[in-house]
Order: C-alpha cells, then structure tokens, then sequence
C-alpha cells in the first residue's frame, strides 16, 4: 500500500510541471499537467479527501472509460491540471480536453466529455474555493495554454453552485441557452407526490399503470442480469436513434465512441464509478420506455429516455416509468433526483428547481480572440431563440420539416 507521500511522488513522476507561478485564493501554486487519466485514479482520492465534490461526470472513473472508448473518435485529447501549493497539498483538478476547430485548427479546451456530460465542473478544494478570483483563473489558464499551445477555453454546463459550494469557474460566465432541473426529495414519497399533483391526476396515473399491467409479460424496474441489460441498452440505443431522427436532429448515439462508452460503463469496469442502472417498462409486444440513470454522492441523475412506438405508448410508459423511479430515489435515500439539462413538460410536472448554467469563454492566444467572440455571439443567439418561445416552436419546425411530421412527444 502506497502512503501519501509515494502517491505523490508516482503522480508526479507523470506529471509535466509548468514553470510559471501562479496564485490560486490567493495562495502560490505550482501547476502540473497530465495527457492521460489512466493511473491518476489516486489524484481524485487525494482531492476528494478534502472535502472536494464534482458531478459525477467529472468521477475519474466516468472520465478513464470516456478516454477509453469515445474520446479520440470525439477528437478530444485530455489535459488534466493540477495545482499544489507551497506544502504541496493539492488544491485543484482540472480536467480537461482539448479540440481542434476548423477552418483555422484552433485548440480549444473545454471539461474532458462535457459535449455528453450534464454539467462541468472543477474539483476544488473548499479551503480555496471561496476565494479565488476571476482573474486569476484567466492567468491559471493562460498558463497552461502557453505550456500546452492552446487558443482558447470554452468551459461549458457549469452550474455557479454545486454541493452548496460556490463553483469559481462558472463566475462572469454567460449564461446558456438551457437550464438544468433537480427535484429535492423527500423520504414520504407519498406526501411528495400528493403534493405536487392533484388527485385525479394520481388516479389517472394508476389506471395508466393498470392498463400496462395488462399487457403479457408486462415487466417494470431495473435490469438485473447482464443478458437483460446488454439487450436493454441495444434497445436504448435503437429507439433513442430513431427518435432523434425524426425530430430532425443526428444521432449522436450512432457514433460508434458513444456506444462504446456505454457499453464500457454498462460493465462497470471503473470500480470507482457507481454501476449505470437501465429501467424499462416493456412487454412482449414492445418496449415502452427505457432509461439510463448513474446514481452518486445522494443524487439520481436521469442520463436519457427513450420512448417505444408500439401499443404501450398509449398507456404513457415514460411517465409511469419516471414516477416509479423518482420513487425509488427518495426510499433508497437520495436527496436530489437530477432531470439534466433542456425544459419538457414531463420535468416541469415535477415542479423542479432550475439550476442555470453558464459557459466561461477565454481567449487564450490572438488566433483565439476572434473565435471567443464568435462563439459568444453563438451563445447569445441560441439563449435567444431558446427561450424565445415563438422563435422556437420556428426553429423546431424548421427543424423536422424534411420529415413532414411531428416528432414523437415524451410523457
């Protein structure tokens, strides 16, 4: 067993030092940066240790298996920062990737996976998140950039808060274009439910449920057995394809990475990362609805749904599904079932509580000056025609109209 001591040293062993110093709340540190998480699993235990909590898409192990399997096909290579001050307690991880934008081939760095991660975030230790600035959070990123050659920083889906922590990163950001949504649960998910939906809409629900029931070999809840859950998600995969394609938008999940990186945290290879759970609602006449969910540090998060098309869509499997699963959150304990970010009406059923976003947007080099402003501009007009309600429905018309139809709806 290795003390703290040898970790550190075998960290660093790895590590390229940057030479710069930098000040991180006001405290001298000394930077390092790795191009790979594969045995930087200790780094996360040394930091969490002080108290310092992420998403769970920022867990090393969420993180090792997107390397693994999605990232170069993303054209995302990592470049995770470090920061240890004078006693060489480590106060920072940044984890980051870096891509290359066209026409120019700019380098770009924003958090490692955060084009299919909820949100992005730093671990940083709560003795200096409080006080670190702005500014020098642009001088710690200039840093890097001039030992790493990048052009620009694009830090996007950070929350200002997280685990009732202010998030630093996230400080002068601009707002984005999506919330996200997080129900606070209660242990009595009976009073919860009671009080957030009306009776007769609880009485539909039941009667929903009885008719799902009715089906032959009708079955709800988790996948348990590796068969059941390969095929689940082979179905996931499928529906959720289809149902992209006929909203008018590509299908991400289509990217053989992307399929890879499930399947990879599907077998639960990362011991440090919580097993993903598949629930589903089918029958043998089809697939109702299925979710993916990742549960961590108290939080259910809701990765993705996928709706089926065949005559358990009638009975609204989605909404049955996502009742029964919010249920069994709040009995297991969990303090926050987590919706993600986009608005729907099945989320704002719920009542959540939004949690803006914002990306921070740092030119890094004199290349980078004109991209940040584009891509500011980029961000401005989407947060418009998102929340612009007309200029939406416009935009999503616009949107599916080669298909000449409406995409399907979720519960």
């Amino acid at each position: 067993m290795f003390g703290a001591d040898a970790v550190h040293r075998v960290t660093q062993a790895r590590a390229r030092l940057l030479p710069e110093a930098v000040t991180l709340g006001e405290r001298a540190v000394t930077l390092g940066v790795y191009r790979t998480l594969d045995g930087l699993a200790p780094l996360w235990n040394e930091i969490e240790r002080t108290g310092a909590r992420a998403s769970v898409f920022q867990s090393h192990g969420w993180l090792a298996a997107w390397e693994r399997t999605a990232a170069r096909e993303d054209g995302e290579v990592p470049l995770v920062v470090t920061a240890r001050d004078c006693g060489q307690k480590l106060r920072l991880i940044l984890p980051l990737g870096v891509t290359s934008r066209t026409p120019a081939r700019l380098a770009v760095a924003g958090f490692l996976g955060q084009g299919h991660a909820n949100y992005g975030l730093p671990l940083v230790d709560p003795a200096v998140a409080g006080s670190i600035r702005a500014g020098e959070i642009r001088r710690l990123l200039a840093a890097v950039a001039r030992g790493s050659d990048l052009d620009a920083a694009s830090l996007e889906r950070q929350p200002a808060h997280w685990d009732g922590r202010p998030n630093p990163f996230a400080a002068g950001g601009i707002v984005s274009a999506n919330d996200s949504y997080v129900l606070p649960l209660e242990a009595d998910f009976a009073a919860l439910h009671a009080r957030l939906f009306s009776s007769r809409t609880r009485s539909t629900l039941r009667r929903k449920t009885r008719r799902l029931a009715g089906h032959r070999g009708f079955r709800h809840g988790p996948a348990v057995e590796p068969e059941q859950r390969t095929r689940l998600l082979d179905a996931f995969l499928a529906t959720k394809g289809r149902q992209l394609r006929e909203g008018g938008i590509a299908d991400i999940f289509a990217a053989p990475g992307l399929a890879a990186f499930y399947r990879e945290i599907l077998a639960h290879r990362c011991g440090t990362l919580p097993p993903l759970e598949i629930v589903a609602i089918e029958a043998e006449d089809g697939i109702g609805a299925i979710a993916l969910l990742i549960e961590a540090d108290g939080r259910r998060y809701l990765l993705n749904t996928a709706l089926g098309s065949g005559p358990l869509r009638d009975a609204s499997p989605g909404l049955v599904l996502l009742t029964g699963d919010i249920e069994r959150a709040a009995t297991r304990g969990c303090h926050a079932y987590d919706f993600g970010p986009g608005a729907a009406a099945y989320k704002a059923a719920w009542q959540p509580e939004p949690v803006p976003l914002v990306t921070t947007l740092v030119p890094l080099s004199t290349r980078g000056v004109p991209l940040v402003t584009a891509m500011a501009a980029a961000l401005y007009v989407k947060r418009t025609i998102k929340r612009t309600p007309l200029l939406w429905s416009m935009a999503r018309a616009l949107r599916r109209g080669a298909f000449g139809r409406s995409p399907p709806q979720e519960d």
